[in-house]
């Protein structure tokens, strides 16, 4: 496995857990994330069991789109 591909695992693997605390910082909530095998992506929750505000699904999409794009950026370069 190269330096990237490291690079591009650790982000992978760390992305759930930078999700959920941010989430709580901003927004006081806990928030619960799993990567979803039929749907091929990562599916959030709030703990509290109530649905997501507008402001907070369009964080949630905002720092989705942020790490896919350094994902992709990493993959690009170990390419």
């Amino acid at each position: 496995m190269t330096k990237l591909e490291k690079m591009a695992k650790q982000l992978n693997d760390t992305y759930t857990a930078a999700l959920r605390g941010s989430f709580e910082k901003k927004f006081q909530i806990e928030l619960e994330t799993s990567y979803g095998f039929i749907s091929g992506s990562y599916i959030s929750t709030r703990l509290d069991g109530e649905d997501f505000t507008a402001e907070q699904a369009t964080w949630l999409a905002a720092y989705e789109e942020g790490y896919l794009g350094c994902l992709n950026q990493v993959r690009i370069a170990a390419a």
